[in-house]
């Protein structure tokens, strides 16, 4: 299912796997929230803005810089919302690594 947002020409609102919609760049799978996090990544580390995009442009190439530029603007403009949707993701990862279920147990005996 795909929600589109006014002003979001880059940016749609499609459900994944977990079958929850969340931003991602129109046409692919890439989630704006990972996008995000390997941007304030670079930034922290003392990138610049523009060296931060070169960077996402070189991890997904199959992204348009003006796709990365948009993904990003639309993380500034929903920055609680994407911020929360990574926090949430670690939170989901720490209780899985806590218990995981027992397939994925079985699985990693083998």
């Amino acid at each position: 299912m795909v929600v589109q947002k006014r002003g979001s020409k880059f940016v749609e609102m499609r459900a994944g796997a977990s079958g929850i919609a969340m931003p991602r760049i129109k046409g692919s799978r890439i989630r704006v929230s990972i996008l995000a996090g390997y941007y304030m990544d670079r930034t922290s580390e003392g990138k610049s803005h523009e060296e931060a995009i070169a960077y996402l442009a070189q991890a997904y190439p199959t992204l348009s810089v003006d796709e990365i530029r948009g993904g990003i603007e639309y993380w500034r403009s929903h920055k609680a919302d994407i911020e929360q949707e990574l926090l949430d993701e670690e939170a989901s990862m720490e209780e899985f690594r806590a218990n995981p279920p027992a397939w994925y147990r079985d699985h990693r005996s083998l």
